[in-house]
């Protein structure tokens, strides 16, 4: 925690001290003296010398325990944080991979090379033809067989037409090669090309179907599971766990650092230093000069308000024997005295157990 936050938490303890030791302690306790009540001049209790302590003892407590609670939740969510992180590491060391194992030694199996162009299909828009069989063939395979020897990478295109013995020839390529032909798969006519047959296998790489173990591929059997590699179920609660602790440590903090930090100057943020839902901070009157700045954080408006009430009661006499002496020596005496005493006689209402300097 930044050391500014604790030094208001401290404030706000030393404010909680002093209330309990010097207010109970030390100051006025009993009724208003009898010179007092015997005076012909009424008591004057001007509002700018109430000491507040009433108000700024039940304000501390209040605030305290406020910041008692949060630091309560970060610590107890904490403690819930870490107890699910150390179930999340023992988790952890349960999880067994060959519940469901993917490894496995692969082997290789073949798929069909599909030859392209299709078997026997002829270029339908070649360049032109550029040798004719000298011979007559009677058959497609007698064709080829010629076209084999005369064919080449310049000539690389052979058709057989089947209407006469010598409608066999070897043609030309299209524009831009052989890789721009037409293929044509109606048998007659028949074809073929210079070069080694080709063809495609399903991943659509090139082939060659009358070599020997094309297309390969990797084929892994993998077995059912027998059950889950880890405990899931068990690791999301875990992992849900902290993370909704995560979430009540960071809203707590911020909480925390509200009332360290925000600076307010109305209703219902500090409640008990007004005296019921129409007042404001501003509408006590130690406090107005604060709403004129803007407000200021809790801590330091309960700072500002022990701060006031020393000042106000260092000077005034708080021992009647004080007063009795000034009064017997024809002095106008100052006296703290409680509000309660002094209700509808010097003052209409004050918060209990505050206190005023009297004369």
């Amino acid at each position: 925690m930044p050391l500014i936050h604790r030094k208001k938490i401290l404030i706000i303890s030393l404010i909680a001290l002093f209330c309990g030791l010097v207010f109970v302690d030390n100051y006025v306790r009993g009724e208003t003296p009898p010179q007092y009540k015997d005076q012909e001049k009424p008591l004057a209790c001007p509002a700018e010398k109430e000491v507040p302590v009433g108000q700024l003892c039940d304000q501390s407590v209040y605030t305290a325990n406020k910041i008692l609670t949060e630091l309560k939740n970060m610590i107890l969510a904490a403690n819930q944080e870490y107890r699910a992180g150390k179930i999340l590491v023992t988790l952890s060391t349960q999880c067994k991979t060959e519940n469901c194992d993917s490894d496995c030694d692969p082997r290789t199996e073949y798929d069909t090379c599909t030859p392209f162009p299709p078997t026997d299909s002829w270029c339908s828009n070649h360049g032109g033809i550029a040798l004719t069989v000298s011979y007559d063939v009677s058959n497609w395979a007698q064709c080829l067989a010629w076209c084999n020897t005369s064919m080449t990478s310049s000539l690389p295109l052979c058709q057989y037409n089947a209407d006469g013995p010598r409608n066999c020839w070897v043609n030309y390529a299209p524009a831009g090669g052989i890789g721009n032909c037409i293929w044509n798969t109606s048998n007659p006519p028949y074809g073929a090309f210079w070069g080694p047959p080709t063809g495609t296998c399903p991943d659509g790489t090139t082939c060659y179907p009358e070599e020997p173990d094309q297309c390969p591929r990797e084929v892994c059997d993998e077995e059912d599971c027998t059950g889950d590699a880890c405990p899931f179920a068990a690791i999301d609660s875990a992992n849900q766990l902290i993370s909704s602790s995560h979430g009540i440590i960071v809203g707590a903090f911020q909480r925390l650092v509200d009332i360290l930090e925000k600076r307010i100057t109305g209703y219902p943020e500090m409640p008990l230093l007004v005296k019921d839902a129409s007042w404001t901070i501003c509408d006590v009157p130690i406090l107005k000069l604060l709403c004129l700045i803007g407000g200021k954080p809790e801590p330091e408006i309960l700072a500002d308000l022990l701060e006031k009430s020393i000042d106000n009661v260092r000077d005034c006499r708080t021992s009647k024997f004080e007063l009795e002496l000034e009064l017997l020596q024809g002095k106008t005496g100052k006296i703290l005295l409680p509000c309660q005493e002094i209700m509808g006689e010097a003052i209409e209402k004050c918060y209990p157990n505050n206190y005023f300097c009297c004369q």
